[in-house]
């Protein structure tokens, strides 16, 4: 399973941000899936011990904003399972649609893809140009 944070990083968060950008999958007879989930509300969190003193006060501080979004995300993963499993298995409103490679699963996981896209394509056609101009010289 794959995770918004691989396209959108967050601080304290960089090492996950890049093995989820960088999962690389199989083929199985229902093609590649990599699923960027939303925030979806846990029944459970628990954090670790930190065993870095020199990052203690950083620790604290992702704990609490982690645990200032625990129960209010808007995602539940009960419906977010049941929409992975009929796309799957074609079923209901995915029935007949080829499954994507990537799949947003959940409102704020489309509206952050959407905007990490946005905001390649506005460097791509402002430095298209300049960054084109790479090939060989032809010979004369």
């Amino acid at each position: 399973m794959s995770s918004i944070r691989a396209y959108t990083g967050a601080v304290g968060a960089g090492a996950y941000s890049a093995t989820k950008g960088a999962l690389e999958i199989k083929p199985t007879r229902h093609g590649r899936l990599l699923l960027s989930d939303q925030h979806l509300r846990p029944s459970n969190i628990k954090f670790g011990h930190p065993s870095i003193p020199d990052y203690a006060e950083f620790n604290k501080l992702y704990q609490a904003g982690v645990s200032a979004l625990y129960s209010t995300q808007q995602g539940d993963p009960r419906k977010a399972a049941d929409r992975i499993v009929d796309m799957v298995r074609s079923e209901g409103r995915t029935a007949g649609k080829s499954i994507p490679t990537r799949f947003p699963v959940g409102a704020d996981a489309v509206e952050k893809i959407r905007g990490s896209c946005s905001k390649k394509m506005e460097i791509c056609d402002e430095w298209e140009a300049f960054s084109s101009d790479t090939k060989f010289d032809p010979q004369e």
